[in-house]
This record gives C-alpha cells, sequence and structure tokens, in this order.
C-alpha cells in the first residue's frame, strides 16, 4: 500500500487563491510576476526538452496543470508554439496569467477549472471549435499540492482518470513529493515512462536522491 503525506493546507483551494490574490496584487502595482516553481532553471529544461522533441512541433497543443502565473507557457510562446492552453482552479491565478500574457503581447489561452472534473477542461476555440485533448499536458506542482489534501488517494485516482481522457501523447511531470520510481508506479496503467531531466543530486548517509524528479511519459497505445 502507497504510503500517504499528512495533510496540508498546500492542498487547499483557498491557499492558493490567497496567495495569488496577493500575486495579482503584486503585478498590477509593481509589475513583478511572481514565482516560478522549482526555480527558473528546472522550467527552461523542460522547455528545451520539449522544443528539440522530434514527437511534437510549435502545432502541438499544449496544457499546463495547474498553470499558475503562467510562466511555462509564456516560455513555450517566446519559443513559436501557438497552441497553449493552462488551467487553475484558482481564479486568482488565472487572472494573473491573463493579465502577464497580454502585457506580453501573447495570445495564450486560460480558464479556472479543476482537474479533477473532466468535463471543465474544455477551451472554446475562435472557430468556433472545442479543444478538450491535448498533444502535451504539463504538470509542475499540481500532482504534489493534489497528493496533500485529506482525500489524497482519491484525488490521485481522479488525476489520473482525467489525465487519460485528455491525453494524446506526452505527459511531463516534475514534483519534489515523489521520486522518479514512484512516479513511473504510479502512471504506468497509461503512460509508458520515456525519459527523465536529471535534477542536481545531494548525498545523505551514503545514499543519492535529487531534490526534484522531472519524468516524461507517453501515452499507451491502448488507453
Amino acid at each position: 500500500m502507497m504510503e500517504e503525506f499528512s495533510s496540508s493546507k498546500l492542498g487547499t483551494e483557498s491557499f492558493w487563491d490567497d496567495f495569488y490574490s496577493k500575486e495579482l496584487s503584486n503585478f498590477k502595482e509593481n509589475k513583478d510576476e511572481g514565482e516560478i516553481w522549482f526555480g527558473h532553471s528546472r522550467m527552461m529544461k523542460v522547455v528545451d526538452w520539449l522544443f528539440n522533441c522530434k514527437q511534437i512541433n510549435p502545432l502541438s497543443s499544449v496544457i499546463d496543470i495547474g498553470s499558475g502565473n503562467g510562466a511555462f507557457l509564456l516560455e513555450l510562446a517566446q519559443k513559436g508554439f501557438s497552441s497553449l492552453y493552462g488551467i487553475d482552479y484558482s481564479q486568482n491565478a488565472v487572472d494573473l496569467s491573463i493579465s502577464i500574457a497580454l502585457s506580453q503581447g501573447k495570445v495564450i489561452s486560460y480558464k479556472q477549472a479543476d482537474f479533477l472534473d473532466q468535463d471543465s477542461i474544455r477551451f472554446s476555440t475562435a472557430d468556433e471549435s472545442e479543444v478538450s485533448m491535448f498533444d502535451v499536458c504539463h504538470d509542475k506542482g499540481t500532482y504534489d499540492a493534489i497528493s496533500l489534501r485529506d482525500d489524497a488517494a482519491e484525488a490521485r485516482k481522479k488525476y489520473l482518470n482525467t489525465l487519460s481522457k485528455i491525453s494524446k501523447s506526452l505527459f511531463v511531470i516534475t514534483s519534489c513529493n515523489w521520486t522518479l520510481e514512484e512516479l513511473k508506479t504510479h502512471f504506468k496503467e497509461f503512460f509508458e515512462f520515456v525519459a527523465h531531466i536529471p535534477a542536481p543530486s545531494f548525498q545523505f548517509g551514503g545514499k543519492s536522491g535529487s531534490t526534484v524528479s522531472t519524468a516524461i511519459f507517453c501515452k499507451l497505445s491502448t488507453s
């Protein structure tokens, strides 16, 4: 049986609403775009990996699960990607990401949505079509936050179910709560592990490890 984390305020919607309310006010007053979870360097390693990936191209659709201030999608936009979507269950985060994108003249679609509710993850396009499946699904911290909920085990099942329905191909996840091997186990039902992006390592008690794990998966053809 998988060991669960103790629940934390980081797993609550109210925490993130309060956090992004302050970030939004700070952007409006000081043009400070806010914090990048796990750091700019880690984010850019993922951006560069996707840019060089032969399996996708700048027209491939990308969804950022828990998009926060939108920094990840903005970097992809700088690289020429044009089908970019972000969701966050905090409306304040959505308002912040929209404000930042507009200030930089970038066209990125954002909406408030609960990833555990698949029906909420639908985007309308300019030609009135609907986008509900994506070539690349990206997560940097959201799965971690879900793992800190009171109902973490059930929430992770819902997460996997939604992910399996909206993913067309690649899934990229960065986690500070789960090791690479644990992530492989969590997602093996629907995804095949294909690569990882190394992170700085440390040694303690004769063992080595990393503070974060970034794994890339490809959806199984049978799922």
